[in-house]
């Protein structure tokens, strides 16, 4: 996480602990312990996608030979006992097919072990109801695919930790944005009680605050102008990761505008004004830079 969204997530942890020592009060708002659940389901997601963004490709090397011998193990033990159902019911075919020792299993290149793997389940899913006396049931065969398919997702996903970590990195923009949506429900519930609930009240106002620390860089500054450079403001704009809004905002009276700790990641902005042409312009963010834009505004 980045400094801004870190300020963010502490924020959360201080109001779920208030709410939670002040149950009494905030339990009779409307719909604020629904919220109140909401933001706690957010904060667990926020911790798994922070865990997520610390993958490294030790890591993923591990995790690849796990899959690979508990695949290794399924697979042998599956051919194995299709070995045995072909000798006994003397079908060669089947024979030639699947009579592959353990040995021939560990001995097969990254690409083979999952070929062959799929080859052995593929055998034995039609005769699925003839094996029950060889011990491969339609329960050992869902987990002998779901090894197969977790195998093969390592294997087309050769930069899986860095994949991981730029999914985990736009997975906490939406999942922050969610957060403050129900932090504005539950601060608007709150306003109810300003004057019957003082002490609450300001108690509840001292968790909302958001302190950052150390220093924060801007991920984008930006200025709307017309054709001679005089500024724009009121400008609307959205900026879109990935097909997700992750933020709305205008520009200023100076027709500017900063942004911080936006993941990094190409960004689609638009820009609209009644009166004027939509303008829509991409934007590359990298971590610990400052992206510079200027838009032109044109009447429409």
């Amino acid at each position: 996480m980045r400094n801004f969204q870190e300020a963010h997530y502490r924020m959360y942890r201080n109001i779920i602990s208030f709410s939670d020592e002040n149950g009494g009060i905030s339990g009779n708002l409307p719909e604020y312990n629904v919220n109140m659940a909401k933001l706690k389901i957010t904060v667990t997601a926020i911790d798994a996608a922070a865990e997520e963004q610390k993958t490294d490709t030790k890591g993923i090397t591990s995790y690849k030979l796990q899959l690979k011998n508990q695949l290794t193990t399924s697979g042998s033990d599956h051919a194995r006992k299709l070995t045995s159902y072909a000798k006994l019911t003397h079908d060669p075919i089947l024979l030639s097919k699947v009579n592959f020792t353990e040995s021939d299993f560990k001995r097969f290149s990254d690409e083979s072990l999952k070929d062959y793997s799929q080859v052995i389940y593929n055998c034995a899913v039609p005769i699925i109801s003839q094996l029950e006396n060889y011990d491969i049931t339609a329960n050992s065969l869902n987990v002998f695919s779901g090894a197969i398919n977790d195998y093969n997702e390592v294997l087309v996903s050769p930069d899986l930790a860095e994949t991981i970590k730029k999914q985990a990195t736009i997975k906490l923009v939406r999942l922050f944005i969610e957060g403050d949506v129900y932090v504005d429900n539950m601060a608007a519930a709150v306003e109810i009680v300003k004057l019957k609930e003082p002490i609450f009240y300001l108690g509840f106002k001292k968790a909302l605050k958001i302190t950052v620390r150390g220093r924060v860089s801007f991920s984008v500054q930006g200025k709307t102008a017309d054709i001679n450079g005089e500024p724009v403001p009121g400008v609307t704009f959205t900026a879109t990761l990935n097909g997700v809004v992750v933020l709305t905002r205008k520009t200023s009276k100076k027709g500017g505008f900063n942004l911080k700790s936006m993941a990094a990641g190409t960004y689609q902005f638009a820009f609209k004004k009644a009166g004027l042409a939509d303008q829509t312009v991409n934007v590359v963010v990298n971590n610990g830079e400052t992206a510079k834009l200027k838009v032109v505004m044109v009447n429409a």
